[in-house]
């Protein structure tokens, strides 16, 4: 499974076809990679069966890979420390001096120091990570070096343990057609969603008019229109929120709202993101509902 994204928060969704306690791999192809990229984190133009790299800083998880990071306890209560200053007396001498000041206590979390390394797989180089194990004591290291790849490379390959990156999972593969973005390209998707309730009651497209324009008001940034098991939906993304809406056309259905790599979920069943508990939410079309996406859609500096 190849994963194309900034960032993820949940490793297992993209681990699903890695069994409990099973030994796998996060890696890219060589010839995937972009050359300005590779080479900014640390690979000579020339890259051989061998190489190894600690990767350079580039971003918040290259840095957090090399430097760890403290966490404050807000929990506890503040301490006094202090920081070295130089002051000026009245002839014009500095003097150095202590400045007390309180903060919370630091939790030091250790970085994690994974170095990629260049493997030969029948001919083809892969850039790959040490081993690591499905299991929810690895949660985070996981979530760690899947968003070392995405920082270093923008995507990441997952791996069996025998390096092969064939999976458990079958996905039904849908096409979403995703529409510019800019200015509401409202008349190629008025178009699609008129085709899809052309036999809908006067009440129904009533309540989905006015659904759609509760999350229009928000500006997404894109729309997408479905087609196959999703011809009945469309999709609103919110990139700056990491939120993308699933509406669907029909009245009492519900709305699903997705995080992450939504194009991936909703490549599956509804059946199977709601036993995978693969939703963020599903916002059923009740009086609640306005409320409900008013909430979740207003940032939070708006409050």
């Amino acid at each position: 499974m190849r994963i194309i994204k900034k960032r993820i928060q949940k490793p297992d969704k993209y681990l699903s076809g890695i069994k409990m306690d099973a030994k796998f791999y996060i890696g890219i192809p060589v010839d995937d990679c972009d050359p300005k990229k590779i080479n900014k984190i640390g690979f000579k133009d020339t890259i051989d069966e061998g190489d190894c790299i600690f990767p350079n800083i580039i971003g918040s998880i290259t840095r957090f890979n090399a430097n760890g990071k403290q966490i404050p306890l807000k929990n506890l209560p503040k301490e006094t420390l202090f920081r070295d200053a130089w002051i000026k007396d009245w002839h014009d001498d500095y003097h150095a001096v202590q400045i007390p000041y309180k903060r919370y206590p630091r939790k030091k979390i250790n970085p994690p120091n994974i170095e990629l390394t260049v493997i030969n797989k029948d001919g083809k180089l892969i850039v790959i990570s040490p081993e690591l194990t499905f299991s929810d004591s690895e949660k985070e290291n996981n979530k760690h070096i899947i968003n070392l790849f995405l920082e270093c490379f923008g995507m990441a390959d997952v791996y069996h343990e025998d390096l092969s990156t064939s999976t458990d999972i079958k996905i039904k593969r849908l096409n979403w057609e995703v529409l510019p973005p800019g200015e509401y390209p409202w008349d190629k998707m008025e178009k699609h969603v008129k085709a899809v309730t052309r036999r809908f009651s006067k009440t129904k497209k009533t309540h989905l008019d006015k659904r759609i324009e509760i999350i229009k008001q928000f500006n997404p940034d894109f729309m997408a229109i479905g087609n196959g098991g999703f011809q009945r939906y469309m999709v609103f993304g919110f990139e700056d929120q990491n939120l993308y809406l699933l509406e669907g056309y029909d009245y009492g259905n519900a709305t699903y709202v997705l995080r992450d790599d939504w194009m991936s979920i909703s490549q599956l069943t509804k059946k199977e993101i709601l036993d995978g508990d693969l939703q963020e939410e599903r916002i059923t079309h009740l009086k609640s509902w306005e409320n409900k996406i008013n909430n979740l859609l207003t940032p939070e500096e708006a409050f």
